[in-house]
């Protein structure tokens, strides 16, 4: 609605002013202005927002328009008659017609393209409704008591570090010798070398493993964020699913949590559950992250002084470190590519670690420390001709790495997909919990005993309505729901996912297909007058 007010208002507006303009000696202005604001709807926030890039776009078009008002050029009439009847057909065929899904594809992928998003609402498609048959909800189960494989000693400490945007190749040993920590945790680690997260943004991830259930299983509302200026948004502060470490508190284990923005508190509803909870706000004067949080050095400082007057008895500690994140102008690289500077960034996490582990040591803690390490997500440099995260479903951008580090368990590497959802599970099997029936992962801590178990559980992603699924024979799906678009692709031949093989495989890509959309019905909130979705 909003749209349509600013278009039917904006537009016209504009085109006025313009044509006002026109008839002065300022008529370069407005032909002026509507080309920057042209060139900046290019390439500023491409392949989002696809509302205000219409507005842009319209704007700038009739800016144009009106600014010419007035010149004379007489043109035959068949001409004109010509580019009505050719612009009309045109329109008509793109609100009509859908096009294969591979020019779909090709157009969403394509910089310049903001319509894109919108016109497939006009198509009359059936082709999502056709794959997937008819779906129920899934029987509730039983909730999982533990495995048992690992003794739970009474004093155990489970550190949880979560790192923003960090990429899963950072741990290859390409990068050994620039990033030393972070190998010699993976050499003392159960090392799971094809992790993936549920999403390719913080919020959808972080509120997916703590709630063990998926963002469409979730109800998400608006509230205000009470963070700088402020800001409104759809947060999870209203969903009822009961997340893991309220299950640890209730079980009387101390659960701390020690954040750098301030959406991670209880009640916007992502981390909830956490006995004990503190931001740390940046200090005037010094680095902070975005300028606007503190920075990782600072809570490395209130997670020192939380360890130190621990003693007896378990501890759950979580802490995601938001400094690895654009504009990337924390580390010591200034002026370098974007992708220099993230990896200068990175480095401070790699000496934090490095802290941390002669932190456990000093306190005596090494032998009663499970130290899992992770990321949200990862992060684009150019990847199928995105940067940064969030905007796609895409390995760069979902795959993760994880260690656990457990004074029981030998260090191996795991080759097999696991999801951050088995994280939930893993963690209470570690504590000597159950896990609750609904929740969507399995626990990985028969990895940690050394045996290869044989997991159930699909790897799914989801974010901006766009939805993942990677099959046990190696194909990947993605489903994007605004562009209407489908793809598979086969990591085993394929693993940086370039070969679209869905409009090539015919009725088996189809057939493929059916078991993503299927679950996705199946397995999704049903709240009367609620509809799942965009959340940027």
């Amino acid at each position: 609605l909003g749209l349509i007010v600013l278009v039917s208002l904006g537009v016209p507006m504009v085109a006025f002013v313009a044509t006002w303009l026109a008839r002065g000696p300022w008529r370069l202005l407005p032909l002026l202005g509507a080309l920057v604001v042209a060139i900046g709807n290019y390439w500023v926030l491409r392949g989002d927002y696809p509302g205000a890039h219409l507005l842009f776009g319209a704007c700038a078009g009739c800016a144009m328009a009106g600014a010419l008002h007035g010149l004379r050029w007489h043109a035959p009439q068949w001409l004109l008659w010509a580019t009505l009847l050719l612009g009309g057909a045109l329109g008509l065929s793109a609100a009509l017609l859908r096009p294969p899904n591979s020019i779909t594809l090709a157009l969403h992928h394509t910089w310049g393209v903001s319509l894109n998003p919108l016109l497939p609402r006009t198509w009359l498609n059936r082709e999502a409704e056709a794959l997937a048959p008819p779906s129920t909800h899934a029987a509730d189960g039983h909730d999982i008591a533990p495995s048992g494989l690992l003794p739970v000693a009474p004093d155990s400490i489970i550190l949880y570090y979560s790192v923003d945007s960090l990429r899963a190749d950072l741990l290859t040993d390409a990068y050994a010798t620039r990033f030393p920590e972070f190998h010699r945790l993976r050499n003392d680690s159960v090392w799971f070398t094809r992790a993936r997260a549920p999403g390719s943004q913080t919020v959808y991830t972080l509120t997916s493993v703590m709630a063990g259930t998926y963002f469409s299983q979730q109800f998400w509302s608006s509230r205000w964020v009470a963070e700088g200026k402020g800001s409104r948004g759809l947060w999870p502060h209203e969903d009822p699913t009961v997340r893991f470490p309220t299950i640890l508190s209730d079980a009387g284990i101390p659960t701390v949590q020690f954040g750098q923005a301030v959406w991670l508190l209880n009640e916007y509803g992502m981390t909830r559950g956490f006995s004990e909870e503190r931001i740390i706000a940046p200090v005037p004067g010094r680095p902070s992250t975005k300028g606007k949080w503190s920075t990782g050095d600072d809570i490395m400082r209130a997670i020192e002084a939380r360890l130190r007057r621990h003693d007896e008895g378990p501890l759950f500690l979580f802490f995601h470190d938001l400094d690895p994140h654009s504009p990337f102008d924390l580390g010591r690289i200034k002026n370098g590519s974007a992708r220099e500077k993230y990896l200068s960034e990175i480095k401070l996490v790699d000496e934090r670690i490095g802290q941390l582990r002669r932190l456990l040591e000093e306190l005596g803690l090494t032998d009663r420390t499970i130290l899992v390490f992770s990321s949200d997500h990862g992060e684009g440099f150019g990847e199928h001709g995105t940067s940064f995260h969030g905007g796609n479903l895409y390995d760069e951008q979902l795959g993760v790495p994880l260690l656990i580090l457990h004074p029981q368990a030998p260090p191996r590497e795991v080759d097999v997909p696991v999801t951050l959802m088995d994280l939930g599970p893993t963690i209470l099997d570690l504590m000597g919990l159950s896990t609750p029936a609904y929740f969507m992962g399995q626990s990985l801590v028969p990895y940690l005993a050394g045996k290869t178990p044989a997991l159930s559980r699909p790897i799914i992603a989801e974010g901006r309505l766009k939805q993942a699924m990677v099959l046990p024979n190696g194909l990947k799906l993605i489903r994007n729901q605004r562009e209407k678009t489908f793809e598979i692709y086969d990591l085993n031949k394929d693993p940086k996912e370039l070969d679209n093989l869905y409009d090539k495989m015919g009725d088996q890509g189809r057939a493929e297909m059916q078991a993503l959309v299927r679950f996705f019905q199946t397995h999704q909130i049903r709240k009367e007058g609620y509809t799942i979705p965009y959340r940027r």
